[in-house]
């Protein structure tokens, strides 16, 4: 008959030891791993990046400042109608595109014909139903343009 093993103090540290030894090592190989998957950055070049999107937000506060508005309507027979106005701007042009949220390819420019200062009309008589972004491009007459965009339901 064989007499059991008695537990030391040094069997408890070398379990100790062999247990942290195994987990650190494990951790070590993955930390290793994930530094040399992936460095961190998503974008090529986040700075200049963050310098335009900052310009981009700093020009729509003047645009918003500027107090423009658009309003738009669509009628039974197929034409859109749209109103412009600022509070310190008059329009000089419009340029308007059609594009479709779920489809690549059917984007499409709008042919707008004046019906008074502020007024454009377009026909949209072969424009298929559904969702689509109306992306207006509005130049005062200074020569500045402001972008607007509108979500249309075509029934």
């Amino acid at each position: 008959m064989t007499t059991p093993r008695k537990l030391t103090g040094r069997h408890v540290l070398f379990a100790l030891l062999g247990f942290f030894g195994v987990m650190l090592t494990a951790n070590g190989v993955m930390v290793w791993q994930a530094l040399g998957s992936f460095s961190g950055q998503v974008r090529e070049h986040p700075y200049v990046e963050g310098l335009a999107h900052n310009r981009a937000l700093a020009r729509a506060e003047a645009e918003r400042r500027q107090g423009w508005r658009v309003e738009h309507s669509l009628e039974e027979s197929g034409r859109l109608r749209l109103a412009i106005s600022a509070d310190t701007r008059t329009v000089a042009g419009v340029t308007a595109r059609l594009s479709r949220p779920t489809h690549d390819g059917a984007d499409r420019i709008l042919s707008l014909d004046a019906a008074g200062p502020g007024h454009y009309t377009a026909r949209l008589d072969d424009v298929a139903r559904g969702q689509w972004q109306l992306q207006l491009k509005i130049v005062d007459s200074a020569g500045e343009a402001v972008r607007r965009e509108k979500r249309l339901h075509l029934p």
